[in-house]
């Protein structure tokens, strides 16, 4: 199980990787060519576009990988670790309740959009918003191979900060 668990990891990190690279050649060749030469690629700020909110929500798959997503810090803090197991599982459970219900909501979203074709490059919508549907299925597998290794680990609790000593 950890060897699949570890492809997935470098499946995320190598496709973050590429479309970070992608994202950025295509900008700089976009500013080059209509820089100098009065010219730019037809359609190429759309797949930006797409791609850079793909490039979000796939990093936000990796904060709950390297357990480094924004939390209630503040509060959570003020509870002893001791305390803290009782919130935590419900709590992690209930965001791969949530994120379950994203899924359902972006495939169903996916589907209805599949015959609207993009403005410019005239792709179908289907695969930006299946990308949505993509990025939240690696946030729930995060979720939940975090939640296993917590369990497991008898860490049931946030990491915490140096609030009170700076």
């Amino acid at each position: 199980m950890k060897k699949i668990i570890s492809i997935i990891h470098k499946l995320e990190d190598i496709l973050l990787v590429a479309v970070l690279v992608y994202i950025v050649v295509m900008v700089l060749l976009g500013v080059v060519l209509r820089y100098f030469f009065h010219y730019s690629i037809l359609g190429s700020d759309e797949i930006i576009g797409y791609l850079v909110v793909f490039l979000g929500m796939m990093g936000s798959a990796v904060t709950i990988r390297d357990d480094s997503n924004i939390c209630l810090d503040a509060l959570v803090s003020k509870i002893p670790k001791e305390k803290q197991r009782y919130l935590y599982g419900p709590i992690q459970a209930a965001i791969v309740v949530i994120l379950i219900f994203y899924i359902y909501c972006s495939w169903n979203l996916t589907k209805s959009q599949a015959d609207v074709l993009a403005p410019m490059t005239r792709i179908s919508m289907a695969y930006p918003y299946g990308a949505m549907t993509v990025s939240l299925c690696f946030m729930v597998f995060e979720q939940v191979v975090m939640l296993v290794k917590k369990i497991r680990d008898k860490t049931l609790f946030w990491p915490q900060s140096d609030y009170e000593n700076q």
